[in-house]
């Protein structure tokens, strides 16, 4: 029974090993048909790519790179196919061996590419003879090696005799291109197709449009990741025929640097870009600067915590008025113009941390509806504030507290600045040399500056002019290094403040000084004018004025032409006078007292004997020996 089992066992064993030996076997054959079949395949495919290197106008050649299979040309010839690619539709046998044919070549250098740009923007008709049959043509067609990386001022800066209207270029290769800095730059009169372009390895595109004014292509497809300058690349281009405001919002600037200019004078620009990165940009200056239709949307909740210039930002955008409270200023130096004719800003920016800024020169001229409270700014670290609120007619903050003590210039500070009186008394401007314009046409201003310490000032020309609430007391003022006081009080109409304890003695200048000051009768009779040579119309119109002021020494003064004249109260004898311009040749006096109350209006001879008359006839006042 035991032996009948093992028998059994033993032949199922010998089943079981014969099934495992067909089965591999079966799978050895399957594996010979793959093979074979496999070997078919690469048969048939490799002879389909013979006839299509034999009979082909290889158009593949235009969309791949040449070079994908190297075959040597037979009769000798070096000529291969990597470098030209077959495009003839003739019929090649073997026999005949291999012809490329007359093939499409690649630029392969940035000075030959540039070359035959500027041929053909020269002379397009000549460039086509020339390049069309090795290169293809128009020259959307050409193509360039990886070799050409810098496209900088490629199409800027040639001579142009003909007019490229809607040039396509969206089949060109770009995806290697790093630079393409001014690569359009001040072709005025081109339109390019660019906008499938691939730039995503592009990093400089610096004043790439600036001054082109015919582009209206919609680049929001772009990649624009590695890209760190920006400078100017829509500078300037759009203003006279369509105007460029296609959507660049998307566009990924988180790596850019610098966007100064970038928007200027960029009129019909107004898109939304508030969701730009721009934690890494330290320059925007003049970035929307003349962009008259933006208004800033988004702009609020940018990240300019690096940003160190914003000159001129906003200048000349008179429509931009977007909250920018939550901006961080903590890093920016440069404010100056930020703001210049914005005339449509009035944006909270009192929270502002301006302790770094050291430029605010004209940061609000002519920001007409400005009125935001900078009471609380730190302008610790200020040394420039001149023009800052000029023209800036609605700004009326109290600014008494500021730390103006670095401040190295205030010229037209307030010039213009009609509703501006906040007590400036505990300024101290001891560093200032130059106070010309500083209060000129702000009509509401009458503080008490007389602390003021203005030693180190030279000049003060036009100061108050046209001030007309001003009357201050000054008779504190220290004005012996001033060396131009023309126009100072010009028109000033309120003013008569005590200024003869002043030491004028380094004037040179007192043209107009108190014309139209109609209230200005101060004694300034001690005044020492020895070093003046202008005194042209210095009280016309001065109607209050009549101090005896026959003391002053007047002998360089080269011009007293219309000098009292409409001083409709003057009638002092200035006899002494002709001591110091007798015979003096060229010295002007026409019209010196005319329109006075002076008995004798004629304009003195100086070369009579006495020369006069001066108000009066000096012969009656005065005796001169010669």
């Amino acid at each position: 029974m035991r032996e009948r089992n093992v028998n059994k066992q033993h032949e199922n064993d010998e089943s079981e090993n014969l099934s495992q030996e067909a089965t591999v076997a079966a799978k050895r054959t399957l594996s010979m048909k793959h093979l074979l079949l496999l070997f078919f395949v690469g048969i048939v495919a490799w002879f389909h790519l013979i006839l299509e290197m034999q009979l082909v106008s290889l158009p593949p050649c235009l969309q791949h790179p040449c070079g994908f299979l190297q075959v040597k040309v037979k009769r000798g010839s070096k000529v291969n196919c990597e470098e030209k690619c077959v495009y003839r539709w003739k019929l090649h046998t073997i026999s005949e061996g291999w012809s490329c044919g007359k093939c499409r070549q690649c630029f392969n250098t940035k000075m030959e590419l540039k070359e035959a740009v500027n041929y053909t923007m020269y002379d397009s008709v000549s460039a086509k003879a020339a390049y069309a049959d090795s290169y293809g043509w128009p020259m959307g067609r050409w193509c360039f090696t990886t070799n050409v990386k810098d496209m900088s001022s490629l199409f800027a800066d040639t001579a142009t005799s003909y007019t490229f209207h809607n040039v396509d270029l969206s089949d060109w290769d770009t995806s290697h291109v790093t630079d393409m800095s001014r690569m359009f730059s001040d072709r005025f009169f081109m339109d390019f197709r660019i906008d499938a372009w691939n730039v995503s390895n592009v990093r400089n595109m610096r004043e790439m449009l600036a001054r082109v004014w015919v582009f209206d292509t919609n680049l929001s497809s772009w990649d624009t990741l590695r890209v760190t300058d920006m400078t100017g690349m829509f500078a300037s281009p759009f203003t006279a025929i369509r105007g460029f405001n296609n959507d660049i919002s998307s566009w990924n600037v988180s790596n850019v640097r610098d966007m100064r200019h970038m928007f200027y004078h960029a009129e019909e620009f107004n898109l939304d870009l508030s969701f730009w990165d721009t934690s890494s940009v330290t320059n925007m200056s003049s970035m929307f600067f003349g962009a008259s239709r933006f208004q800033g949307e988004g702009i609020g909740n940018w990240n300019v915590t690096n940003v160190r210039n914003m000159y001129a930002m906003f200048g000349g955008a008179v429509q931009f008025n977007t909250n920018l409270s939550k901006w961080d200023t903590s890093s920016v130096s440069d404010m100056s113009c930020m703001f210049n004719e914005a005339h449509g800003f009035k944006g909270d920016i009192s929270t502002w941390n301006v302790s770094n800024v050291r430029d605010l020169s004209a940061m609000f001229r002519h920001a007409g509806n400005f009125t935001s409270d900078l009471s609380d700014w730190d302008t610790s670290s200020a040394t420039d504030i001149s023009n800052m609120f000029r023209g800036a007619t609605n700004f009326q903050s109290d600014i008494s507290l500021w730390d103006v003590s670095n401040l190295w210039r205030m010229t037209s500070a307030f010039d213009k600045a009609a509703s501006f009186n906040s007590d400036l008394s505990k300024w101290d401007v001891s560093r200032i040399g130059d106070m010309s314009k500083v209060f000129r046409g702000a009509r509401s201003f009458n503080q008490n500056i007389n602390s003021w310490n203005v030693a180190g000032v030279g000049s003060m020309e036009s100061m108050f002019r046209d001030a007309t609430s001003f009357n201050s007391d000054l008779s504190s003022w220290e004005t012996s290094n001033v060396v131009f006081m023309a126009g100072m009080f010009l028109g000033a109409s309120q003013f008569n403040g005590n200024i003869g304890p002043w030491k004028v003695f380094r004037a040179a200048d007192m043209t107009n000084m108190f014309r139209d000051a109609s209230a200005f009768n101060s004694d300034i009779t001690g005044w020492d004018t020895s070093n003046v040579r202008e005194m042209q119309s210095m009280f016309s119109e001065a109607t209050s004025f009549n101090q005896d002021i026959s003391s002053w020494n007047v002998a360089k003064v080269q011009t007293m032409t219309n000098m009292f004249v409409g001083a409709s109260s003057f009638n002092q004898s200035l006899c002494q006078w002709g001591k110091d311009l007798s015979h003096r040749r060229y010295i002007g006096v026409p019209g010196f007292v005319e329109n006075t109350a002076c008995p004798n209006q004629t304009s003195p001879d100086l070369y009579r004997d006495p020369p006069g008359p001066f108000c009066y006839n000096c012969a009656d006042h005065f005796s001169t020996r010669m």
